[in-house]
C-alpha cells in the first residue's frame, strides 16, 4: 500500500507559524483518540524533561495525515443492511434508531468497516442520549475519547433488551469477538474520529411532533412501518450517493 510522503520538517515548520497566535484551538478536536494535550505531559526516554506542546501536536498531526488509508474490501450494498433487520425492532425501539439517524452522522469510512448492527447500534444510542439535549448533561458519557464514547454507546444500545435480541439478525461481515470493533476503528484517521464525535455532541435536532414550530424539525412518521422504510432509506440514499456504480 502506497502512502504520500509528506516532508516532516517543512510541515513541522509551518505548523508551529501559527501558535503564537492560537491557531489550534483544542476544543475544536473533540474525542480525537489523538492524545494531543495529555501525550505532552509524558517524559521523554532521552531525558526527565517534558515534550513541548508544539513537539507533541506536530507529532501527532503528522502521523494522522501519514496514516495509511484503509481498504476495506468491496463494500457491499447498503452496508449489508436489509430492511428485514429492521422487521424484529418494536415500534419504541425503531422510534429511537430513527431520531438517531437525524441526530448522528456516521462517516462514510467507519460505515465501510463496521457491521450494520453497530452502526444502526450508534443511532440507537444517539437517539436515546441526545433526546431533549440530554446528552449535554450527562456526566457519564465519555468526553475525550472517540473509542470510549463508542464503546459507552454500544452499552446503551445493548441495554435495551430488544435490540441485544435481535442484533444477531443482522448480517456480519466482521467479526464482532471483544474487542474486534474497537480494533477496526482504531485504523480509522483522527478527522473521521473528530467528524463522529462533533455529530455526536451537536445540539439535539427534534421532530416536528416534538417541535411543531421548528423551521429545522424533521417529519415523525408515528408508524412502525414507516420508521422502517425511512431508516432503511436513509443508509440506502447515503450508499447509493457515497459508492456510486462506476
Amino acid at each position: 500500500m502506497m502512502v504520500m510522503e509528506i516532508n516532516k520538517d517543512k510541515m513541522a515548520k509551518q505548523l508551529t507559524l501559527g501558535f503564537d497566535k492560537r491557531v489550534f484551538d483544542f476544543r475544536k478536536y473533540p474525542c480525537a483518540d489523538v492524545a494531543m494535550v495529555p501525550a505532552c505531559y509524558f517524559p521523554q526516554k532521552s531525558s526527565d524533561s517534558y515534550k513541548p506542546v508544539e513537539d507533541c501536536l506536530i507529532e501527532v498531526l503528522i502521523s494522522d495525515l501519514t496514516k495509511p488509508i484503509i481498504n476495506p474490501g468491496k463494500v457491499p450494498k447498503n452496508w449489508d443492511l436489509r430492511k428485514m433487520d429492521l422487521t424484529h425492532f418494536n415500534k419504541n425501539t425503531l422510534e429511537d434508531i430513527y431520531y438517531g439517524t437525524w441526530n448522528l452522522w456516521v462517516p462514510t469510512e467507519m460505515l465501510d468497516i463496521v457491521n450494520p448492527a453497530e452502526f444502526v447500534g450508534n443511532c440507537l444510542a444517539a437517539g436515546i442520549l441526545k433526546r431533549y439535549n440530554g446528552h449535554k448533561a450527562n456526566e457519564q458519557i465519555p468526553k475525550g475519547s472517540f473509542s470510549e464514547l463508542v464503546k459507552y454507546m454500544n452499552r446503551v444500545a445493548y441495554s435495551n433488551p430488544v435490540f441485544a435480541a435481535n442484533s444477531r439478525n443482522f448480517k456480519r461481515r466482521f467479526s464482532a469477538n471483544p474487542g474486534d470493533q474497537e480494533k477496526r476503528l482504531g485504523d480509522l484517521s483522527g478527522e473521521v474520529k473528530r467528524d463522529f464525535c462533533r455529530s455526536f455532541w451537536r445540539d439535539y435536532r427534534a421532530s416536528k411532533d416534538e417541535q411543531p414550530n421548528d423551521p429545522d424539525a424533521f417529519y415523525d412518521p408515528i408508524s412502525r412501518q414507516g420508521y422502517i422504510d425511512r431508516i432503511y432509506s436513509h443508509f440506502k440514499r447515503r450508499y447509493e450517493k457515497e459508492h456510486p456504480k462506476l
